[in-house]
């Protein structure tokens, strides 16, 4: 958010020319990030299906570099509504930040490093890419009325 925005705009202070990108993971929510660590603290009874879940119903958590981390299962419309209002379009309108890598955007739809658990169906992985898919138009037209699969 605002941090964010005020770090391009000292790196950028820097030099004349100078652009900023930045970073998101764009599959797995984390808590290193002011605008999800509050969903990925709250009682994950109110966000269940938001995470890919194992086979008795619990997240599935992934942790690297000591940052917390659930999947995403974009199947879920509130968790696109959440991930694009509160991560995506923050972004592209800044206008201190000029690039954003969206890290395994694809995610499930073609992901290599990470895999959804295999007690999910095709349909049920059909279905996260479709959503997936969603986040991927809303970032290239934010304002489309097609913005929601």
């Amino acid at each position: 958010g605002q941090k964010l925005s005020s770090q391009c705009t000292s790196l950028k202070a820097l030099s004349s020319g100078t652009r900023c990108a930045v970073y998101r993971q764009g599959w797995l929510a984390m808590d290193n990030y002011d605008e999800q660590r509050p969903v990925l603290r709250q009682n994950l009874t109110a966000t269940k299906s938001w995470w890919i879940q194992d086979e008795s119903g619990v997240p599935v958590p992934h942790s690297g570099a000591g940052v917390n981390m659930l999947f995403y299962d974009f199947s879920s419309l509130a968790a696109r509504k959440f991930y694009q209002e509160s991560v995506i379009r923050p972004l592209t309108e800044d206008a201190n930040v000029d690039a954003v890598f969206f890290d395994d955007m694809p995610g499930v739809c073609c992901n290599s490093e990470h895999s959804i658990p295999s007690h999910y169906t095709r349909e049920q992985a059909l279905a996260m890419c479709d959503g997936t898919l969603a986040n991927l138009l809303y970032l290239l037209h934010p304002y489309s009325s097609h913005r929601q699969l």
